[in-house]
């Protein structure tokens, strides 16, 4: 119940920062099993798994410092 009131007092923009926050950590985690679990990446090539797993950290690193804007605002 607290969080639904914290969230019905926060501004626009930072309802739009936890969205896309968990938006990328929903995105980041479907990667991870594609990479880790789905046999059809063992398949693909060498340049495009290395793409995978670049896209990977990145999706990482932009989750991170969301996380790191969400504390800066204090919600």
């Amino acid at each position: 119940m607290k969080y639904n009131l914290k969230i019905n007092k926060m501004e626009d923009y930072q309802k739009r920062l936890l969205q896309e926050r968990d938006t990328v950590e929903q995105n980041a985690k479907k990667l991870e099993e594609f990479i880790y679990e789905n046999p059809i990446y063992d398949k693909l090539s060498r340049d495009k798994q290395k793409l995978a797993c670049q896209q990977l950290a990145f999706m990482e690193g932009y989750y991170r410092t969301l996380n790191e804007r969400i504390k800066l605002e204090g919600i």
